[in-house]
């Protein structure tokens, strides 16, 4: 079972992203998305900034889903929510973009815990 929460925009776009992902149409699609997991270090070029004023979804072509910070989670973080040093960005992302992310950040491929609920 997939529980999905946040804005009806968000909702819809990740309702198309779930068919794609069920039923791809194109070479690009048959790659798959995956979630993976971005720390933000003191280092990071993310750190104090918005996903807005990052350019996050434009830099990346990828989707911010939450963000775990100190222990709790943001899910579908609007694009005005800061990014702190210490928060953990999960992200979907396809192949091609997880290559581009991985030259900016270090990755952990993470399990799909956050879009399901094993009761």
């Amino acid at each position: 079972r997939i529980v999905i929460m946040g804005p009806p925009e968000d909702l819809r776009r990740a309702e198309a992203l779930i068919h794609r992902i069920a039923e791809p149409s194109t070479p690009e699609d048959s790659a798959g998305v995956s979630l993976v997991e971005i720390r933000i270090t003191p280092d990071s070029p993310l750190a104090g900034k918005t996903l807005e004023k990052a350019g996050f979804r434009q830099r990346y072509g990828s989707t911010v889903i939450g963000i775990r910070r100190d222990g709790e989670y943001i899910i579908s973080p609007g694009p005005e929510v800061p990014l702190r040093e210490g928060s953990d960005l999960l992200v979907l992302a396809s192949g091609e973009h997880i290559e581009r992310l991985s030259d900016d950040f270090e990755l952990s491929m993470t399990g799909s815990e956050l879009l399901t609920e094993d009761t």
